[in-house]
């Protein structure tokens, strides 16, 4: 039978050693490193797909705006505020329907609509998107109760980027966000060379 004697002391052991004088400052320490460090100053001209987690070595321009034109932010109909005359509410004829990623080659006039879908351009004479579970529909009319406020659920042309402007400037690290913003103007750029660094652990 074995007997287990209580263990008393705590701590590895070396803790009544004095090596106080023996460490490093942590400013030396970041001395040491400074010196031992080469500047990286290389370029590299590489793709996007490539480029996630480097450093920018020039700003990138974009080539044109972003978005393009004037889109709905939301599903719901366009029309134009300066429309609704008097005390509501108002009813507006549905002339369109515009899916994402069409336009309608037919200008609104007064008191018309066009359903609209997230991501469509909206039409001409139109200043508004009113979501559709504002509205109410009846057949090809809708009925409309509250007068928005013009812009409502509109993301303008050149909002998010204007043309020729820098997107990222120089240093900028590359994140995947920021490589989904820039496929859409450039599909390569220049970054810094790659550092190396090794790191070696002491056991302490």
């Amino acid at each position: 039978m074995s007997i287990l004697q209580p263990v008393t002391r705590t701590g590895c052991g070396c803790e009544g050693h004095d090596t106080s004088k023996k460490l490093m400052t942590i400013d030396a320490a970041h001395d040491l490193i400074g010196h031992c460090v080469t500047i990286v100053d290389g370029t590299e001209d590489i793709c996007l797909g490539k480029a996630l987690g480097r450093v920018l070595a020039d700003p990138v321009s974009s080539r044109s705006m972003s978005p393009p034109f004037d889109n709905a932010a939301m599903d719901g109909f366009a029309f134009s505020s300066a429309a609704l005359r008097g005390e509501g509410p108002w009813v507006l004829d549905v002339a369109a329907r515009i899916q994402a990623g069409q336009s309608s080659a037919m200008p609104l006039v007064d008191l018309q609509a066009a359903q609209i879908f997230t991501g469509a351009k909206v039409p001409e004479g139109a200043d508004v998107v009113m979501m559709q579970e504002e509205v109410k529909r009846t057949g090809k009319t809708i009925r409309v109760a509250t007068r928005p406020t013009p812009g409502l659920n509109i993301r303008r042309a050149g909002s998010e980027m204007e043309a020729e402007r820098n997107s990222h400037g120089r240093c900028s690290a590359c994140r995947g966000s920021d490589l989904g913003r820039e496929h859409s103007h450039a599909d390569r750029h220049s970054d810094a060379a790659p550092d190396r660094c090794c790191c070696c652990g002491t056991g302490h």
